[in-house]
């Protein structure tokens, strides 16, 4: 199976899975020029699982919505983050980043599509969830931080 076929049948696997509905995205999914998306919520936390292409065709990502980081915040929220990165990487292939463009904080982890199956990536969600609000506990208690995954649609910019 091509590259296009495994994450439509994970991303069928993965919403049935789950109980979710078919996923709007799924005819995304064969167009070429169309990056191939699923949107899950778990545990109260939204999520894309988004193919990824060239180099790194054969793989998909993981991605959580960690919220906006509280301008008057943002040198301790980022050490947190620089500090949580290495283990978090290290446990678990996961790494948090920030869009460039819009500036939200972001959790993200590598998929092999090859050899996903729906339980694993909905296991490696829930630990995102988990880990989202974990850190959205412990560090965005400002007003003027944003829910996470309020800004998952402004996700997809930054691959241009």
């Amino acid at each position: 199976m091509d590259s296009n076929q495994l994450f439509t049948q994970l991303g069928l696997e993965l919403r049935s899975y789950i109980g979710a509905g078919p996923a709007d995205s799924a005819g995304d999914a064969g167009a070429s020029d169309t990056p191939q998306k699923l949107s899950i919520d778990v545990d109260g936390v939204s999520m894309l699982l988004l193919g990824l292409s060239g180099e790194q065709e054969g793989h998909a990502m993981l991605c959580a919505d960690c919220g906006e980081v509280p301008p008057e915040r943002e040198a301790e929220v980022l050490r947190s983050v620089l500090d949580t990165s290495m283990p978090l990487y290290r446990d678990c292939g996961a790494t948090f980043c920030t869009n460039p463009l819009t500036g939200r904080l972001l959790l993200l982890g590598r998929v092999a599509l090859a050899s996903a199956t729906a339980p694993a990536v909905l296991d490696m969600a829930r630990q995102f969830a988990q880990g989202v609000k974990r850190f959205n506990q412990d560090h965005f208690v400002s007003d003027s931080a944003s829910l996470p995954g309020e800004g998952m649609n402004d996700m997809l910019v930054f691959r241009g």
